[in-house]
């Protein structure tokens, strides 16, 4: 026979894939082959047909293979009307699980897996107990008796079983059971339906993760939508993260590895170093939490998925979070008020274990709202509430000209004293009637008492001048008053605010209502923004009429004057609250970084949040966590020790840095060097695979040779699983007769058998020699090839 290994990068072929351990008290429950109850009339069956309660005793009942077109059915269904064939088909099947096979399945705990193999053509959903559990070769969204498949199985693909790992926690139940299926055309027209389903469940032990250092969700690589997004299925980025719907269901949004989150993100408004509407957000009214956990029971913290951290030190986790209350422009929401104290919040969770089964739970992180909101930036003081300014109580009407920058206030009251340590200071002006002095709340804010003076007048006028520089450089003014009762406030002559005063004050009128001490002795914010324009460079003048509700009442005025410059405010670092986090609608955000304890040898986080706005929004992003590996047990901490590269970068697992058509993975897998280009190692040994005939027992036989890692494996060659399983690398020898068609296109399909044991190599790795179990004589020409693949699996 002719014997062909393909070349170098095609030989070893990497497929991005979930995989599933090798069963670890599997049980059977629905074997291929089996009886279903079936409706192949073209009917719509709405969601009823789906329900665990549905009587289908009036539908048909046939054995697996059902369908037609393929001449390989044992049950032939109705294909319907020439041209018009029906789209959706219907399969039910009842099964029963004792307690006691439930009981086994969880163990210790409540988590165990669920193996579905399926054939389909064209596409198929399986709901179990009414839940769906997987879609495949369907669209997303509501699928009705006319939803087409996305596409049609041809060749190989139409006798396949596909295999797919579910979390089965929760989904089976102690009694009766049933599975229900739609098959679904990819065309009206199509010649052939295919059906045949085996499902089974087993336990896995417990385990400190399958997942290593370092790992990143970075949501900007998750998706395109601008208000959904699903994980990446790129290696090593795709834990299994499970969110609750943030309308206010409390289920949850998909599966382990088929789901969307909704995040009803402000367009464009999420800021520098975020990605525009994939960043997981949460605002609007409700709590979110995000996390490795899959259950019914959010408060239970199961801690389904886990990061193994047995092998790293240094061990750091961090994110991005920034806080938003700019309002959503698009919804014509307007800016808020900032975040609540104690009902805006923001929780992070670390969970670290020794042994991988006990877990401790720590909080990192815990920000509440605080004072203030919204963007803040730097204000200068132009006239400070302790500057001297001169008063003047009138006693007839001197008209309009004291408001006025150049009037001439010499024979005015100076509003000034010393203080303790001899500087002359300025203050309030104002009297707390028939008290001694320092004995009122409105004393500490008094520098000129006027008790005496305004025992006869409701009215006192203010003075203070100050000086601009640039009055470009404010964005804003704002004027700060302690005030009983009433007062109002012109800038070099004209009117700017008021407070409690009549519309048209004259030179003896009192406030028009009231102030309570309580709130006169604070400092009450007035905006002067819309009167910019009033400002100018050089000497300004403030003039205030501040006055009394009646003579002899008590009476307080004192006040400031800022201007809010251009420059955003310094924050704290770290942040305080939520608030202080909150400045400025692009770019703002803080990482946060917390390392995790030397002792952890397995690590999972929580992290939640909550807004009570429809202004305010936290976003989070780019999760990280990292540490310096000890020594090689996964492809990352392989690119740390063995290499320069970043694993984001050069270190990529599909990179070729130094060009010689072997990916960085193929070098992990086969102990290559990524820095150095050749096909033979240190020790001169080919890189790549070999093969050849072997004759014995007057037979020809073929055999390949392989290098791989040398460290214990799972799985067998000729298992159904057909590879060894090491760290999260699968090696699968194949045998083709074409070059297309490859023996492990199905289980139990014909496949190797290791020769020997592995042989040790001078550089660490070893050899393992396999052999293709069914002889080659009489085939004109075979194909080898060892196919490497991402070895993925959801453990407990």
């Amino acid at each position: 026979m002719k014997l062909f290994l393909q070349i170098p990068g095609v030989l070893a072929l990497f497929a991005v894939s979930i995989s599933v351990v090798s069963a670890q008290n599997e049980l059977s429950l629905v074997a291929p082959g089996s009886s279903w109850k079936y409706l192949d009339n073209g009917s719509n069956q709405g969601t009823a047909w789906k329900a665990s309660g549905f009587n289908d005793s009036s539908w048909a009942s046939g054995f697996a293979e059902l369908g037609f077109g393929d001449n390989n059915e044992v049950t032939v269904i109705n294909k319907g009307p020439a041209g018009a064939q029906y789209r959706t088909y219907y399969f039910r099947r009842s099964f029963n699980v004792s307690a006691g096979q439930l009981n086994s399945l969880q163990g210790d705990d409540a988590f165990y897996q669920i193996l579905v193999r399926l054939k389909r053509d064209d596409g198929a959903v399986i709901y179990l107990n009414g839940e769906e559990i997987l879609r495949d070769g369907m669209p997303l969204g509501t699928i009705n008796y006319l939803s087409l498949a996305t596409s049609a199985a041809g060749g190989a693909t139409e006798s396949t079983f596909f295999e797919f790992g579910i979390d089965g926690t929760g989904r089976l139940r102690a009694g009766n059971n049933v599975l229900a299926v739609e098959v679904h055309q990819s065309s009206p027209s199509s010649s052939d339906v295919s059906f045949d389903l085996g499902l089974s469940a087993y336990n896995v032990p417990p385990t400190y993760g399958f997942y290593h250092p370092p790992q990143e969700i970075t949501f900007e690589d998750a998706g395109t939508a601008e208000t959904s997004f699903s994980p990446s299925l790129l290696f090593n980025n795709d834990l299994g993260w499970t969110s609750r719907d943030r309308n206010g269901s409390t289920g949850f949004l998909g599966a382990v590895a088929n789901y969307e989150w909704y995040t009803f993100l402000p367009v464009a408004q999420t800021g520098v170093g975020f990605a525009e509407g994939n960043c997981f957000s949460i605002t609007n009214d409700w709590i979110e939490i995000f996390n490795q956990i899959n259950t019914v029971d959010l408060l239970a913290n199961p801690l389904k998925y886990r990061i193994d951290l047995r092998n790293y030190m240094d061990c750091v986790v961090s994110f991005d979070v920034r806080t938003y209350d700019g309002g959503w422009p698009e919804a014509d929401i307007l800016p808020g008020n900032g975040f609540e104290a104690n009902q805006d919040y923001i929780k992070f969770f670390s969970h670290t274990s020794t042994d991988g089964n006990a877990f401790t739970k720590k909080q990192e992180l815990n920000l509440t709202g605080g004072a203030g909101g919204g963007v803040e930036f730097i204000n200068e003081s132009l006239v400070a509430e302790n500057v001297p300014k001169t008063a003047f109580i009138p006693t007839e009407d001197i008209g309009t000209g004291w408001t006025e920058l150049n009037y001439d206030d010499s024979g005015w009251l100076d509003v000034s004293k010393e203080d303790d340590f001899g500087n002359v200071v300025g203050g309030g002006i104002g009297y707390a009637r028939n008290k001694p002095p320092g004995t009122d709340t409105f004393d500490p804010y008094i520098c000129l008492d006027l008790e005496t003076q305004m025992s006869t007048s409701s009215s006192v006028y203010l003075r203070m001048p100050f000086v601009v520089d640039d009055k470009d450089r404010y964005k804003g003014l704002t004027l700060g008053a302690r005030v009983d009762d009433g007062f109002v406030a012109y800038l070099n002559g004209q009117k700017v605010a008021t407070f409690k005063a009549p519309a048209n004050p004259l030179w003896n009128s009192g406030a028009s209502g009231s102030n309570l001490d309580s709130i006169a002795i604070q400092m009450v914010d007035y905006s002067l923004s819309n009167h910019m324009n009033k400002l100018k460079n050089g000497e300004n003048i403030l003039a205030i009429h501040a006055m009394n509700l009646g003579r002899g009442s008590d009476f307080l005025f004192s006040c400031q004057l800022e201007g809010t410059t251009n420059a955003v405010a310094p924050r704290n670092d770290p942040p305080i609250n939520l608030n202080d986090l909150n400045r400025g609608v692009d770019g703002s955000f803080y990482r946060y970084s917390f390392p995790i304890a030397s002792s952890a040898n397995s690590y999972t986080f929580t992290f939640e949040a909550r807004c009570n706005e429809d202004t305010e929004a936290i976003f989070f992003d780019n999760f990280k966590i990292e540490g310096t590996p000890i020594a090689v047990d996964s492809y990352n901490s392989w690119v740390k020790i063995t290499t320069s590269y970043d694993i984001n970068d050069e270190g990529f697992y599909l990179e070729d840095p130094d060009g010689d058509g072997l990916s960085n993975y193929l070098e992990y897998a086969f102990g290559g060097d990524a820095e150095v280009p050749g096909y033979t190692s240190t020790t001169g040994q080919p890189l790549m695979p070999q093969g050849r005939i072997v004759e014995e027992g007057g037979q020809s036989w073929f055999e390949m040779t392989w290098r791989q890692l040398n460290a214990p494996t799972e799985g067998t060659l000729d298992s159904p699983f057909g590879g060894f399983n090491l760290f999260d690398i699968k090696y699968i020898p194949q045998f083709s007769s074409d070059g297309v068609n490859w023996d492990d296109a199905a289980p139990g399909a014909d496949t190797y058998e290791q020769i020997g044991d592995a042989e040790v190599n001078e550089d660490g790795t070893v050899t393992v020699t396999a052999r293709y179990i069914n002889s080659v004589d009489g085939i004109p020409e075979g194909f080898g090839r060892v196919k490497i693949e991402g070895y993925k699996v959801i453990l407990q």
